[in-house]
């Protein structure tokens, strides 16, 4: 589905200084090997989800797990980014093969392995950070040695360590998305009625009434949209614009001063940024709303032209599989909704059901995962792919004990 070359790929190949430098490394060590980048992304990716696959096989039988294993390569979106020079596939594998080690640190190698896998994830991009220290804090509470996380500790920082060493003889400093981040949601939530400019400090007004002109359009076409996930998609859409396709000269304010701005955001309008937030958080479940729901010839859209550049280039399945892939996400989507209420109210002893410590430890890193990117960056369906091996896991033992369940009642 995709092209091996998307627009952020240039990045890593000249190694951009908002990037870090564990891929571009990676990158030329494989090309001074003579071994292809591409082979290479597929087998580490392909080895990870055939042992995922034993994983739950262990867990339920060989029916659920090659179910699971189907599941997982027949989505080709996911798989397609073994084919593309980004750091997805990567991230992919690396984090399926923490979550398999991370129930299985009984020996000292595999302590090592974790550490280390754990540190390439919190080198290869920003988000790794905070999924490795939550991996890393589970193993801990599971062994409850000293020594062990002493091994992992070790082995974890040498990536870190390194990827720093490499990217501070290139650069003298790094720069960060989150600025872009800032000025994309000031600039979609400006346009709304309960933005007051006269709250923020004097020297953002001219700013943001500049943004507000232009994204008050936005918002009142978007209050006519009543498909929740196209509504979403369009949101992350439009706030990408806002990041880097309007008033570049007049953002510059902002760009300096983004954090005091940020917290302005959560002190005069934190209903708007948790509200759009929540969008986010949808909006990763939407698969293709945009091809499916909407006119992409309608030039009536606010900001038509620079919504087909928020696009990437993808090669899109006919329709007919577009409404089969939604309907399935938003299946995962209620279920996983409805295991996580089912795991709240079991751990404040509401309900009987108990939830394994696997299945617990899962929905924590998968609900953690979502919410991080929901209210740090925008929606996309290729953030939701990391953690959609472990969504099937869940959903497939979460129907297998249900039906069981049933079969036992009527024997």
């Amino acid at each position: 589905m995709l092209g091996e070359i998307q627009p952020d790929s240039y990045g890593y190949i000249n190694l951009d200084q908002s990037r870090q430098a564990t891929y571009y490394i990676l990158i030329n060590i494989l090309k001074n090997l003579n071994l292809d980048l591409i082979i290479f992304q597929e087998i580490l990716l392909s080895l990870s989800i055939v042992a995922l696959f034993f994983f739950i096989n262990k867990q339920t039988n060989n029916l659920l797990s090659l179910l699971f294993y189907s599941l997982i390569v027949l989505n080709i979106y996911y798989t397609s980014f073994a084919k593309v020079i980004l750091t997805e596939s990567i991230l992919f594998s690396l984090f399926n093969f923490a979550i398999l080690l991370l129930f299985d640190l009984e020996k000292k190698i595999k302590l090592i392995l974790f550490g280390l896998i754990c540190g390439l994830l919190a080198s290869l991009k920003p988000i790794g950070l905070p999924l490795a220290l939550i991996l890393i804090i589970f193993s801990v509470l599971k062994n409850k040695k000293f020594i062990n996380l002493v091994f992992i500790s070790i082995f974890f920082i040498i990536p870190i360590i390194s990827e720093n060493i490499f990217f501070h003889s290139k650069f003298d400093k790094r720069k960060t998305i989150f600025k872009q981040i800032v000025v994309g949601k000031i600039f979609v939530l400006s346009g709304k009625d309960s933005f007051k400019i006269n709250e923020y400090p004097e020297n953002l007004h001219s700013v943001l009434s500049a943004s507000k002109e232009k994204f008050i359009p936005v918002n009142n076409y978007l209050k006519t949209v009543d498909n929740i996930l196209l509504k979403s998609e369009l949101l992350a859409d439009y706030e990408v614009i806002a990041q880097y396709q309007t008033l570049n000269v007049e953002k510059k304010i902002i760009l300096d001063n983004s954090l005091s701005v940020f917290l302005q955001i959560i002190k005069n309008n934190f209903l708007d940024y948790l509200v759009l937030s929540a969008h986010h958080y949808i909006g990763n479940w939407s698969i293709g709303s945009k091809l499916r729901l909407l006119n992409i010839e309608n030039s009536e859209l606010p900001m038509y032209s620079e919504l087909i550049k928020s696009s990437g280039p993808i090669n899109s399945p006919n329709y007919e599989i577009l409404n089969l892939s939604q309907l399935f996400f938003v299946l995962l989507l209620l279920i996983l909704t409805i295991y996580t209420l089912i795991f709240l109210l079991s751990f404040l002893n509401l309900v009987k059901r108990k939830i394994s410590i696997i299945d617990a430890k899962l929905l924590f890193i998968i609900q953690a995962y979502l919410l991080m990117i929901s209210f740090t960056n925008v929606s996309t369906p290729r953030y939701l792919m990391l953690i959609y091996p472990l969504t099937l896991l869940i959903s497939i033992k979460f129907v297998y004990y249900y039906i069981s369940k049933i079969f036992k009642v009527y024997k």
